[in-house]
């Protein structure tokens, strides 16, 4: 309601019984080639939620990134990366720089994005891949933005985190463009 858009409200006690899978078999793959993939979400506070986000490997390896509020720190074993977030009960964005991520924390190279789970207790908007990057939530697409409210800062409504962090801006103030992109619902309109 607070957003005026379609969203997924998972919620339960057991969180990997309330989910949202896609693809909806895990054997499968998007193989969506990225490199920034942006999930649009709020976490209910005072509640356990995690996401994980499949990533296939140059190796055949598939690194399982999973972002909760039930990790204090970053970890790396294996081939899971947990990666600590907050509840705040806001609408917000986290975008996630898939090559760079797996660079930073662990030893394997990004080839693909496998897929997705999101867990209670959270509602999810949209998850979609975009060749740009996009530095805060009044810079994306129009599709993709979340209501503005009359007299209130836009990024005070509305949390914005990216993973890894984001380099300084470019000095002309342009996001920042990858080629070789292919998406799930795409920033750029070229669907799939």
């Amino acid at each position: 309601k607070t957003i005026g858009r379609q969203v997924y409200k998972l919620a339960g006690r057991v969180i990997q019984a309330h989910s949202l899978t896609i693809p909806s078999a895990l054997t499968d793959s998007l193989g969506v080639p990225g490199p920034y993939l942006y999930i649009q979400y709020m976490a209910a506070p005072g509640k356990l939620f995690v996401m994980h986000v499949l990533l296939q490997t140059v190796g055949g390896l598939v690194v399982d990134v999973s972002i909760s509020n039930m990790y204090k720190s970053i970890k790396h074993k294996g081939t899971a990366l947990h990666i600590p977030a907050h509840a705040t009960g806001k609408w917000g964005t986290v975008v996630i720089d898939m090559p760079a991520l797996l660079e930073a924390h662990t030893t394997f190279k990004f080839m693909c994005l496998k897929g997705f789970q999101f867990c209670a207790n959270m509602c999810v908007r949209t998850a979609f891949s975009s060749q740009s990057l996009y530095r805060s939530n009044a810079k994306l697409p129009k599709d993709f933005l979340f209501p503005k409210r009359e007299g209130l800062a836009y990024d005070s409504l509305y949390e914005f985190e990216a993973l890894p962090s984001l380099p300084p801006a470019q000095q002309n103030g342009k996001a920042y463009k990858i080629a070789g992109n292919l998406s799930l619902e795409n920033a750029d309109n070229n669907s799939v």
